[in-house]
């Protein structure tokens, strides 16, 4: 295992929050592992193109479904397991501020994710 410096804007937190990939004018669900305030892991062996960017809608609970684009920063494996590290890119302001209300609610009662990667491959 390699340690990489957490060099993030902001902390990640657990989290399993059900994410629809809209792909090729499919939707296909998924999960989190983790997120933090300006992206997320998504839990999935597809995988991209590091950079590729991706339509996801968001389900935070009591909400409804914030859309998203998003730009693939890792494909790999980590602790938490297989999956693609995304950073936020295209998001409304309504929808930024319901994903910082949530992060925000998140990070207020939980522990960080460890930043330990597997080698990506």
């Amino acid at each position: 295992m390699t340690n990489y410096k957490n060099k993030r804007r902001s902390q990640r937190v657990q989290a399993v929050l059900p994410i629809t990939w809209i792909r090729r004018g499919l939707r296909q669900d998924i999960t989190t592992a983790d997120v933090s305030n300006d992206g997320m892991f998504l839990l999935t062996d597809d995988t991209v193109t590091p950079g590729s960017l991706m339509q996801l809608e968001a389900l935070v609970p009591g909400e409804r479904p914030l859309l998203m684009f998003v730009s693939a920063r890792f494909v790999g494996r980590t602790e938490s397991g297989t999956g693609i590290g995304v950073q936020i890119y295209v998001v409304s302001d309504q929808d930024r501020r319901r994903w910082q209300r949530y992060y925000r609610g998140l990070l207020a009662r939980s522990q960080p994710v460890p930043a330990v990667f597997a080698q990506a491959g």
